[in-house]
C-alpha cells in the first residue's frame, strides 16, 4: 500500500471502514506480530500527524508519521451500546517502537472517547506477556481486571489471509470516567493548589455537567440561533458557566459570538480556563449574587439549570440585577427543569424514589425541582417580561436510548451533592435498578425543560 494513497483517503471519523489496501496492510503487519491482539478487525482510517507529534490520533484508527511519510500504526476503538463500554487496541510497527508513539496515542484515544463520546468506561486486552502493553495502560491510571478468555483471530502470511479462530486466555484492564477525571483533576489541583476535598467534589460534578449538557441541547440551539440572527446579537454571557461544557458547545455552534463564562466556583472556572478558553470563549469568577461585583454587559444572557438550586430570595435577586444594571435591549434566557413531567412506562419506583430523595434535599436548602413553569411568574414579579416560553420534552422515542440514559444518569443518579442524605449503596441499588429497568424493562420515559426569554 503506497503513503500517497492514505494521504488522498485520509479520515478522522472513529468506526470508519478505510480502503482495502489499507486494511490489507495493518493485516499482515498485525499477522507476524505476535504481541498484538488480532480481534475486531474494523475501522482503519490513517490520519496525518503534525511535525513529530501524533496529534489527532485519537479520532480514527491509523495515523502517518509526517516527517517520514510513512504509516507507523493504527489504533481502533469501538463502543458497545448499551454499556457504554469502548474496547480500544494500539498497534505500532515494530520499527517505531520505544519511542513513546504508544503512550501518546492511548493517551489521545482515552481523552477522545470521554471528552466527545459519552462512553463511562473504556477496556483493553492483550496477550499475557505484552507486558510492555500492560504497563502503557497502568501508567496512565487503567486497572487490572485479570484474565480473560477472548477470541482471537489468526492470520496467514499470504495475501488472502485466513481467519483462524482459537481462544486463550488475556489480559484485561479498564478504566473508567470517574477514574480518569480523578487523575486529570489530581495533576489540575497541583497547579492550582486546590484541597483534596475540594477537587474530590468538582470531580464528580465536572464529570457529571459534561452528561447534562446534552439536556434539551438541540432544542436550546434552535431557540438561541434564531434569536441571534434576528437580533444580531454579538455577545452572551453564560451565568453559572461551571467548568464550560455548555459554553463551549454553544459557542462552536455560533462561533461568530464573543462567550463569557462566569461562575463562583474557582475550581470550575480554572478547569474552564484550562481546557476551553479560547479567542472567542472567556471564563471569570464572578458572584453576581453580590452587589459588590460588576454586572458584565452583553446582548444575551443565559441562565441554565441554575434556578433549582437557588433560594427564592436569590432568583429576585439575579432578576433585579438583570433589570437594573444590563443593557437596555439585552435579554435573559432562563431553562429549567420541571419534574411534574417525569413519566415513566411501566412505574420505576427506583427513579421516583431518587427523584423524592432529590427534592427532599434540595427543598430543605430553598430550591425548587419545579421552578420551571414558575419563572414566568417570578419575572412579573421584579418587573420584568417573558417574551417567549416553551417546554421542551426529552424522551425514549425522540433521543437516542443510549444518549437518553447517559443525560438522566449523570442527572438524576451521579449529582451527588443533591443525595447527602442518602448512603452510598443505597443511591447504588437505586441506581443499578433504574439501570436494569430502562434496558430492559421501559417501554416510554420522557421529561420536560422550561425555557422563558425574559425582557425588560
Amino acid at each position: 500500500m503506497k503513503t500517497e494513497n492514505a494521504e488522498k483517503k485520509s479520515i478522522k471519523i472513529q468506526n470508519v471502514a478505510f480502503d482495502s489496501d489499507t486494511t490489507q496492510f495493518f493485516s499482515e503487519k498485525i499477522a507476524t506480530d505476535v504481541e498484538f491482539e488480532h480481534a475486531a478487525q474494523t475501522g482503519f482510517s490513517v490520519l496525518k500527524s503534525p511535525g513529530d507529534s501524533v496529534e489527532n490520533c485519537a479520532t480514527g484508527g491509523g495515523f502517518v508519521w509526517k516527517d517520514k511519510d510513512v504509516i507507523i500504526g493504527c489504533t481502533q476503538h469501538a463502543i458497545h451500546l448499551p454499556e457504554s463500554i469502548a474496547k480500544i487496541s494500539i498497534f505500532i510497527l515494530p520499527e517505531f517502537r520505544k519511542a513513546g508513539l504508544a503512550t501518546q496515542c492511548a493517551e489521545q484515544l482515552v481523552e477522545y472517547l470521554f471528552k466527545e463520546t459519552q462512553v463511562l468506561t473504556i477496556q483493553a486486552s492483550f496477550l499475557p506477556w505484552n507486558q510492555a502493553a500492560l504497563r502503557l495502560l497502568l501508567n496512565l491510571g487503567f486497572k487490572e481486571v485479570g484474565l480473560k478468555k477472548h477470541q482471537f483471530l489468526a492470520y496467514a502470511k499470504s495475501s488472502d489471509h485466513a481467519e483462524l479462530p482459537w481462544a486463550m486466555p488475556s489480559v484485561e484492564v479498564e478504566l473508567t470516567r470517574d477514574q480518569w477525571s480523578s487523575t486529570k483533576l489530581k495533576s489540575f489541583s497541583a497547579e492550582k493548589s486546590f484541597g483534596t476535598d475540594e477537587i474530590s467534589v468538582a470531580n464528580l460534578e465536572i464529570d457529571r455537567l459534561k452528561v447534562q449538557v446534552h439536556l434539551g441541547h438541540k432544542e436550546d440551539i434552535k431557540f438561541i440561533s434564531s434569536y441571534v440572527e434576528k437580533n444580531k446579537t454579538q455577545t452572551i454571557v453564560d451565568i453559572g458557566c461551571g467548568p464550560g461544557h455548555y459554553l463551549k458547545s454553544l459557542s462552536e455552534s455560533l462561533p461568530h459570538l464573543q462567550c463569557l463564562g462566569v461562575d463562583v466556583n474557582s475550581i470550575f472556572i480554572e478547569y474552564a480556563k484550562q481546557e476551553y478558553s479560547s479567542e472567542k470563549r472567556n471564563f471569570l469568577k464572578v458572584d453576581l449574587l453580590s452587589q459588590e461585583s460588576p454586572w458584565p454587559e452583553a446582548d444575551l444572557y443565559i441562565l441554565r439549570f441554575m434556578f433549582q438550586h437557588f433560594s427564592e430570595q436569590n432568583r429576585l435577586t439575579l432578576l433585579k440585577r438583570f433589570r437594573e444594571e444590563a443593557p437596555p435591549h439585552s435579554a435573559l434566557y432562563i431553562v429549567d427543569i420541571d419534574d411534574r413531567a417525569s413519566v415513566t412506562e411501566p412505574s420505576c419506583p427506583s427513579f421516583h424514589v431518587a427523584m423524592k430523595f432529590r427534592d427532599d434535599f434540595q427543598s430543605a436548602h430553598g430550591g425548587d425541582r419545579m421552578i420551571g413553569y414558575k419563572i414566568p411568574a417570578l419575572a412579573a414579579k421584579t418587573g420584568l417580561n417573558v417574551a417567549a416560553f416553551q417546554m421542551n420534552i426529552f424522551n425514549s422515542l425522540t433521543v437516542p436510548k443510549n444518549e437518553l440514559f447517559n443525560t438522566v444518569d449523570g442527572f438524576v443518579f451521579r449529582q451527588r451533592a443533591d443525595f447527602k442524605i442518602v448512603d452510598e449503596r443505597t443511591l447504588s441499588a437505586l441506581r443499578k435498578d433504574f439501570k436494569d429497568w430502562y434496558h430492559n424493562r421501559m417501554t416510554y420515559f420522557g421529561g420536560a425543560l422550561c425555557a422563558s426569554l425574559v425582557t425588560k
